[in-house]
């Protein structure tokens, strides 16, 4: 589906993506430094446009593009299988620095749950992502087990985020990117 509106932040906005991004969401897809905690991606810019022009009609997901203040594209994230209030976090990655990430992770998270009024999502991280874990953890999620990926030879981890454990965990974060906004600190 498309949502209309603008996620706005200090550092970041988060938009609906449109087949104009196929090319810049494969260049972050396929930088070594994020590929290497995603499953392989080998598909060319038409067959991104045609991928994103199937999600735009798709009744149980939104795909976001995160761009910077100055308009660059740096990331994307998505929510998708929607049922009975619960859906799948995922699609996510980014090449910002980690305020831009904390807030864009912020905005999609207030998304889903104020604005979709999810119960709770859930996710999945290899486990050698790290400071994608300890941001997911810094933000709720209890990471309830590891699986083996027959694809990728590698484990991950599996996270569950409710509403009630996010509300708790993002004021004092939501908080913390303002003071640094009004601080004058703007990228």
């Amino acid at each position: 589906m498309i949502y209309e509106k603008i996620l706005e932040g200090y550092y970041v906005d988060l938009r609906a993506v449109t087949e104009d991004d196929a090319e810049s969401i494969l260049s972050i897809r396929n930088n070594p430094d994020i590929s290497k905690y995603l499953p392989a991606l080998n598909v060319t810019i038409e067959q991104q446009k045609e991928w994103i022009r199937k999600q735009r009609i798709d009744n149980d997901s939104y795909y976001f593009i995160i761009k910077d203040k100055k308009g660059n594209s740096i990331g994307t994230m998505s929510i998708y299988d929607m049922i009975n209030r619960h859906a799948e976090g995922g699609r996510s990655c980014s090449i910002g620095d980690t305020v831009q990430n904390i807030e864009a992770i912020v905005l999609f998270h207030d998304f889903v749950f104020r604005e979709l009024q999810l119960e709770y999502i859930t996710c999945w991280v290899f486990e050698g992502n790290k400071s994608v874990l300890s941001l997911n953890k810094r933000i709720g999620y209890d990471w309830i087990k590891t699986c083996n990926s027959k694809d990728e030879g590698m484990s991950y981890k599996v996270g569950v985020l409710s509403c009630s454990q996010y509300l708790k965990k993002a004021s004092p974060i939501r908080e913390k990117i303002q003071l640094l906004a009004n601080s004058g600190k703007v990228k």
